[in-house]
């Protein structure tokens, strides 16, 4: 993390110790999602911060004209809270390939890159299988929830409850329950559980 956004470390130096007695260290790094250059020179001796970073594919649905994009979760569930990547002239060219594709009746996975509550969509490329019928998903995904309903009434399943605890601690609603090693899972499962303590320990 440099100055408060997650960057990925291309570079760093490091300068021989001064009359203070600490080395300093030149990291150079690129923003994660707007490949904007970033630099922070700091003593050897101390830590950094480093991001939670999670890559998730989708399948795309739909594009509509202002460049948001319909997904399809791997569990069959849609996602709309994506839009096609414009930050800078990377973005645009893979923008322009996802149209371009999926326009051409391809099956289109793209791939979608969150951290510190940000997300954007980072690859894309064409499946073999068919696309899926959008209209046909709409309608499976309503019974899904019909049938849940009437056989759990005032119950929801653990992807569910993390993507509502997402949504309340102002993430996107698949940073919690995308696909984590047991290590990741392991220190999110920490994380929230002190954090649901806390909620409840002030009621």
């Amino acid at each position: 993390m440099i100055k408060g956004n997650p960057c990925k470390c291309i570079e760093v130096s490091t300068s021989k110790t001064g009359k203070h007695g600490h080395a300093k260290a030149h990291i150079v790094a690129l923003d994660i999602f707007t490949g904007k250059k970033m630099e922070e020179l700091c003593p050897c001796s101390h830590n950094l911060a480093v991001p939670f970073v999670t890559r998730t594919e989708y399948t795309v649905m739909d594009i509509a004209g202002d460049g948001q994009l319909s997904l399809l979760t791997e569990g069959g569930e849609e996602k709309n809270d994506m839009n096609l990547p414009a930050s800078n002239d990377d973005d645009a060219k893979l923008s322009n390939d996802i149209k371009k594709d999926f326009g051409e009746g391809k099956n289109v996975i793209v791939t979608v890159q969150s951290a510190c509550g940000q997300a954007k969509v980072i690859l894309h490329k064409v499946a073999d299988k068919a696309k899926p019928d959008k209209a046909k998903v709409e309608e499976a995904g309503k019974e899904k929830k019909v049938k849940v309903e009437t056989e759990a009434p005032g119950k929801i399943s653990a992807e569910g409850f993390l993507r509502n605890l997402a949504s309340e601690h102002g993430l996107p609603a698949e940073h919690y329950a995308a696909p984590k090693t047991q290590v990741e899972w392991e220190k999110l499962v920490t994380s929230l559980a002190s954090k649901i303590f806390s909620k409840h320990a002030e009621l």
